[in-house]
């Protein structure tokens, strides 16, 4: 299935398979903003407050960078979903939810050349270590044609440290080359991190359950607590979920056929095909 895979064993998952994770996301979001939804970019939330009184829902205080000047605002919702990945742990806080500790973990990955693009027939995994904090280095395909090697894991303190280094592009260039032996140094043509928001502190490591959860002291507050591997695929599943937890909240009424934009909108008059993210400068 794969030739020139270094290896004694494998287990075959036949419905494995891969999309474009920022198409996708930027495609659910412009499906979002033509049907309704309106975002509130370069804003940061600061508090929330319950309303009380009897009265449901939440005050939130944000402050909004408006061409190098703050403003602040205040937002009031019947529900408020935390969905904040690396902060969401500090969104709960604010509403005085304490019991969450969010772990940042810094993942490198190298973008080989598109010359090898017919040269991975499926997508590699090692067998990850007992304690580990992710999936192991693996080789995976992308839809531009380009093949990745990674991450790594490696625990940090600082959640927006998206750097990448030496030690682990050489650790990265190893393991690539273990797995596939046709690799040149001239294949490595990038390199990029991402930090995982994990509930499990660097002496457990390994993985613990999303949290997804309607709070019933908190009424009104869903909260979405460590969604790091596999979130992505499992974004789908969630959301349907939480569109229930909403439900139970709020009583949606499901909108006619025909009041609403189905697949992927065209935005500002631009059909989607016409701006591909890989054709994008």
């Amino acid at each position: 299935l794969q030739p020139g895979i270094a290896g004694t064993a494998a287990l075959h998952t036949p419905s494995t398979g891969i999309i474009n994770p920022y198409e996708f996301t930027v495609a659910l979001a412009e499906s979002a903003y033509a049907n309704g939804v309106r975002y509130a970019f370069t804003t940061e939330l600061t508090a929330v407050r319950a309303l009380g009184g009897g009265q449901p829902g939440f005050s939130l205080t944000c402050r909004r960078c408006n061409n190098g000047k703050y403003e602040t605002g205040e937002v009031v919702t019947r529900v408020l979903i935390n969905a904040a990945g690396l902060g969401s742990a500090a969104v709960a806080a604010m509403a005085g939810i304490d019991e969450y500790t969010i772990y940042p973990c810094r993942g490198e990955y190298y973008v080989l050349d598109k010359r090898l693009r017919d040269e991975l027939n499926l997508l590699i995994y090692p067998v990850p270590g007992a304690h580990s904090s992710g999936l192991g280095i693996h080789l995976t395909n992308t839809i531009d044609g380009n093949i990745l090697i990674g991450p790594s894991n490696e625990y940090i303190d600082d959640g927006e440290d998206t750097a990448t280094t030496l030690e682990v592009m050489e650790q990265l260039r190893e393991e690539g080359r273990h797995l596939l032996p046709s690799l040149e140094h001239t294949d490595f043509i990038r390199s990029f991190a991402g930090i995982r928001p994990k509930l499990a502190p660097p002496e457990e490591g390994g993985f613990r359950d999303f949290v997804i959860e309607r709070r019933d002291d908190v009424p009104g507050f869903i909260n979405l607590v460590g969604i790091e591997s596999p979130g992505l695929t499992s974004a789908p599943a969630i959301a349907e979920r939480v569109r229930e937890m909403v439900n139970e909240c709020l009583a949606l009424k499901e909108k006619p056929q025909g009041s609403w934009i189905a697949g992927r909108p065209e935005i500002h008059e631009v059909k989607y095909a016409e701006r591909r993210f890989a054709d994008c400068s």
